[in-house]
C-alpha cells in the first residue's frame, strides 16, 4: 500500500504530482496516502480545487486512478517509489517522531513491522504484484468521495456521473 501511494504521490515525478499539479496545473496540492489498522484501512487522495475546475480535476484524477487500476505502475515508477521508501527507512533512524510512528502507534492500532522485513518486502515487490493490488483496490464499488465546500445539484450530477463511469 505504501508503494502504491508513493507511485501516485511522492515527489514531482509521481503520477498525481506530475499530471494533475504540474502538467495540468489544476491544483497546488494533491496527496495520496493509506492508513491501515487491525481490521480496516483507507486509501485516500486529498486535494482542493477552484469550483470552476472541479469537473476537469475529477476527470483527470479518475483517469489516472483508472490507468493505475488497469495497467499498474511502470517499472521505473515502482523503482523510484522503492528507492524513496528505502531512503525514508534509512532517514527515519534519526527521527524520534518516525521511531514513535514505527514502534509506538502500531501497538495501539496494528502490528509493528520490523525494518529488515519491510526492506525485504519492498525489494521483492514486482510491478505485477503492485498492479494486482491496484486492480483489487481501485474499483468502483470501493470508491467513495467526500466534497467540502459549495456542492450544488450540478456538482453532484458531475460527481455521480464520473463515479458511475469509473
Amino acid at each position: 500500500m505504501a508503494l502504491l501511494a508513493r507511485t501516485l504521490d511522492d515527489g514531482p515525478t509521481s503520477r498525481l504530482q506530475r499530471v494533475i499539479r504540474e502538467e495540468r496545473a489544476l491544483v497546488y496540492h494533491i496527496a495520496a496516502a493509506h492508513s491501515g489498522y487491525w481490521d480496516t484501512g483507507a486509501f485516500d487522495v486529498v486535494t482542493s480545487v477552484k469550483p470552476e475546475l472541479f469537473g476537469e480535476l475529477l476527470a483527470a484524477l479518475l483517469a489516472e486512478l483508472a490507468d493505475m487500476r488497469d495497467h499498474g505502475p511502470r517499472a521505473d515508477e515502482l523503482e523510484r517509489a522503492r528507492l524513496r521508501h528505502l531512503f525514508d527507512l534509512e532517514f527515519e533512524q534519526d527521527s524520534p517522531a518516525a521511531r514513535i510512528g514505527r514502534y509506538g502507534w502500531p501497538l495501539l492500532y496494528a502490528t509493528v513491522r520490523e525494518e529488515a522485513r519491510e526492506r525485504q518486502e519492498v525489494a521483492a515487490l514486482t510491478p505485477e504484484a503492485l498492479a494486482a493490488l491496484a486492480a483489487r483496490l481501485l474499483r468502483r464499488e470501493r470508491l467513495h468521495a467526500v466534497l467540502v465546500g459549495p456542492v450544488d445539484a450540478a456538482v453532484e450530477r458531475q460527481l455521480r456521473g464520473a463515479l458511475a463511469a469509473f
